[in-house]
């Protein structure tokens, strides 16, 4: 049932925690774990497949949002705390009113276990229809995800069984999970609407009047450290984002800019202020929400888990670094220049427009880099700038080029275990900069009459394998080489080819070889 409709913007109503705890006091000392339902004989048992990337579904998202869950989430709870009254209906029948938990579904969900990866339902990015689940609050385009839920799960062989619940729902039925980024988590025993459309969905995490993101509500700019910018703030004397904020978020209505400068670096007041958990940068259809790091910013802020960049929210470092530990997710705009950088573990562009990345003496650095299209458009990344310096520095992992376009000035694969996949889309680079062991003649060696020749061949570009003769005194000229074999636009580095050089170990005098790395 997902739908890419713009989301309406609410605003998010929440009181300060007076800890880091993310415990909910109404579940303290519940002991019952409640099933969800009875599973009919009759049914048929499926093995769990791996959350996919494709045009609705990023895997890494999926992971970056339920780690943010707390492990002990599951009970559903009304918007009076209680948790006995959870209704289930089946396309207009209401089949089941009692206690209902979640606990498994998210487990499996943190296992990356997917029902249903061909289809949106499960795992794929939901915006709102405007009516719907009027009590979720509107965080931007793709910042909740849907999930499946379903009773009969074994997490222990990795299956599920399709059937009959409660006597009369089928397989997939209409419960569903709501999931956002930030780890939020919306229960719905009905989503289909059968009983109307304008229903509230139900909570699991957080619960009614538990303090949760911490959202800036400023309608204008404004900078990061003054804590009434910030929603914490109405029961708190600082409230500037800190490690105690399961998610900081600027998504509300309003172009502006939020900004980290010299004074934030130096900020002393509260030094957590440089030190998250999750950062999600959005804006309603139509705006533009910029977090920016001046020049004058020289220290580091330091994001624990995942910093998503989505429809309407854009970035830009121009000066210190931004380290992700977990994902980075690209969907919107994206400038690294002035010697800032952004260092992330995975890196994912996954835009519906056109996404620039422009390093003016930037780089961004990451173990993975994943460039993807949405059905909409083709992504393109683009790394350069005037004097054609900026940097991609793959750092380890996979950079995969599928479709768009990948534009770099200068591609850094210096790490042996780094791997550069293209296989589609266009690559235009300007310099490439490998590990010696990544690129090179490997061998060459006589085979009877002929010499066969093996090189380990460089990433995104034509390899050539080329030769000349030497004079009687074994000497050469580095302009006399010419091609005997081309291997045109190699998707992959570290991977050897050979070329058979047919007579040449007749040759008089000296034969050379050289491989040779062309754009």
């Amino acid at each position: 049932m997902a739908r890419v409709v713009a989301g309406v913007q609410s605003q998010e109503k929440c009181r300060m925690k007076t800890s880091c705890s993310v415990l909910n006091p109404l579940a303290q000392g519940l002991a019952a774990a409640f099933a969800l339902g009875v599973m009919s004989s009759n049914a048929q048992t499926y093995s769990f497949v791996s959350f996919p990337n494709n045009s609705t579904h990023t895997a890494a998202v999926v992971a970056a949002a339920i780690a943010n869950v707390p492990t002990n989430a599951g009970v559903v709870y009304d918007a009076n705390g209680q948790t006995n009254d959870i209704q289930i209906w089946n396309y207009g029948d209401l089949v089941y009113t009692g206690a209902v938990s979640v606990a498994s579904t998210l487990q499996r969900i943190r296992n990356g276990q997917s029902v249903a990866n061909t289809e949106s339902d499960d795992g794929g990015f939901f915006n709102f229809n405007s009516p719907e689940f009027p009590n979720i609050p509107r965080k931007g385009n793709n910042y909740y995800m849907e999930f499946m839920v379903w009773p009969n799960l074994n997490l222990t062989n990795n299956t599920y069984t399709e059937g009959y619940a409660y006597g009369s729902m089928k397989y997939p039925g209409a419960m569903r999970l709501l999931i956002g980024l930030g780890g939020e988590v919306y229960f719905t025993g009905d989503h289909y609407g059968e009983d109307g459309p304008q229903q509230n969905a139900y909570y699991v995490n957080p619960l009614p009047g538990q303090a949760f993101g911490n959202s800036w509500t400023n309608g204008v700019s404004g900078k990061w450290e003054t804590a009434m910018n910030w929603n914490f703030s109405v029961s708190a004397p600082s409230a500037a984002p800190s490690n105690c904020d399961p998610a900081d978020l600027i998504t509300n209505a309003g172009n502006k800019t939020v900004t980290l400068d010299a004074v934030t670096a130096g900020y002393t007041t509260n030094l957590s202020v440089l030190a998250i958990n999750n950062l999600v940068l959005s804006a309603p259809s139509g705006l533009v929400n910029t977090l920016l790091l001046t020049s004058g910013f020289t220290n580091t802020l330091q994001i624990a888990s995942s910093l998503s960049i989505l429809s309407g929210g854009s970035l830009s470092v121009a000066g210190g670094l931004i380290m992700v530990n977990g994902g980075l997710e690209i969907g919107g705009g994206f400038v690294v220049s002035n010697g800032g950088q952004v260092v992330a573990s995975m890196c994912t562009f996954s835009s519906g427009t056109s996404t620039s990345v422009v390093a003016s003496g930037g780089t961004l650095m990451s173990t993975n880099v994943v460039v993807q299209s949405d059905v909409r458009d083709s992504g393109s990344v683009i790394v350069t700038n005037a004097s054609h310096t900026g940097t991609l520095d793959l750092q380890c992992g996979t950079l995969i080029l599928d479709t768009g376009l990948l534009q770099v000035d200068n591609l850094v694969i210096t790490n042996p275990c780094a791997l550069f996949l293209h296989t589609g889309g266009t690559l235009i680079v300007g310099n490439v900069v490998i590990a010696p062991n990544l690129f090179g003649i490997v061998s060459i060696a006589q085979q009877n009459n002929d010499v066969y020749v093996t090189w380990n061949m460089g990433p995104g570009a034509t390899n050539s394998l080329q030769a000349t003769s030497g004079d009687v005194n074994g000497n050469y000229s580095t302009n006399g080489f010419t091609d005997i074999f081309v291997v045109t636009n190699n998707p992959f580095s570290g991977v050897l080819t050979g070329y058979l050089d047919a007579g040449a170990a007749t040759n008089s005098p000296t034969r050379y070889y050289r491989a040779r790395l062309g754009m």
